[in-house]
């Protein structure tokens, strides 16, 4: 008998062949820039198994969340290994996810052979962006981290000198912050705090509200022959061998002046910090 564990991880290992098979037999007729093979194992997204990653080594590595691309077929053999790999990866989701078939909701992650009829694929990309208000009540928040292991006494003693700096940064232009020590499984985190009411109250505003880059997002118009134009959001796109489309990418529109989170908006707060992310004050 099989363990969600041993189910979970013969889906990803057959998802990782899926995809390397994507990548060795199929054209790319377009690729998010910030991916440069569907073979994820050779890049920075997921877990990749190496030496480097010790507590890794041996497992399957997870796949990303989001692959942006529309690729073809090769051949006719392929497509017909394509349509029983894909069979096999939906039934080993449904199976790890102990979820009936029917009511399964498949990852976005999940390659898609288009609908023959398609002939225009319109692309719009624009900046994604996590956003996420943070409010007095939510207590203190933590702005930057530091890590070290309390075996190796170097990544310690710098940890502590960056979070100390930090610290005294932050405190000599007037924000309320601290600095808190808190132990994950594998090693021990310096927290910068910001005292989220205290903060509120010294701009005056209801909360803050943080915001960080999360990649590029891809909007598509599929075209089809017969039917109304669909809208989605662009994935893993399969093609058939001989199918034939037009591709159009349009030009990201520019930021207007006047939105809301531009750069140097008269609302953001300027920490004197590089941070992964940008504060707003905000009322409510």
């Amino acid at each position: 008998m099989t363990t969600s564990t041993d189910d979970w991880k013969a889906f990803y290992q057959h998802s990782l062949e899926l995809f390397q098979f994507l990548e060795q037999h199929t054209t790319k007729l377009f690729l998010e820039n910030e991916r440069a093979s569907l073979d994820y194992a050779q890049d920075t997204y997921g877990i990749v198994t190496s030496a480097l990653n010790a507590g890794y080594v041996g497992k399957v590595p997870m796949a990303p969340r989001f692959i942006h691309t529309i690729c073809q077929l090769n051949t006719e053999e392929d497509l017909a290994r394509f349509q029983m790999l894909l069979q096999q990866y939906q039934e080993l989701y449904v199976q790890a996810a102990q979820t009936p078939a029917a009511t399964t909701k498949f990852p976005f992650l999940m390659p898609r052979l288009l609908d023959a009829s398609v002939y225009q694929i319109n692309i719009n990309s624009s900046k994604a962006f996590l956003s996420k208000a943070i409010h007095p009540k939510d207590g203190p928040h933590s702005l930057k981290t530091w890590s070290y292991t309390l075996e190796d006494y170097v990544s310690f003693e710098a940890a502590v000198e960056a979070a100390d700096a930090a610290l005294r940064q932050m405190e000599q232009a007037g924000f309320p912050v601290s600095l808190r020590e808190q132990e994950t499984k594998r090693k021990q985190v310096l927290s910068l705090d910001v005292d989220t009411a205290a903060l509120c109250q010294q701009l005056a505003c209801s909360h803050i509200q943080y915001r960080k880059p999360s990649g590029t997002q891809y909007k598509v118009q599929l075209l089809h022959r017969d039917q109304d134009t669909v809208r989605d959001s662009l994935g893993v796109y399969v093609l058939r061998p001989q199918q034939h489309l037009d591709i159009y990418h349009s030009i990201p529109r520019k930021t207007r002046k006047d939105a809301l989170f531009v750069e140097h908006h008269p609302d953001e707060i300027v920490f004197p910090l590089e941070l992964d992310g940008s504060y707003y004050r905000k009322q409510a």
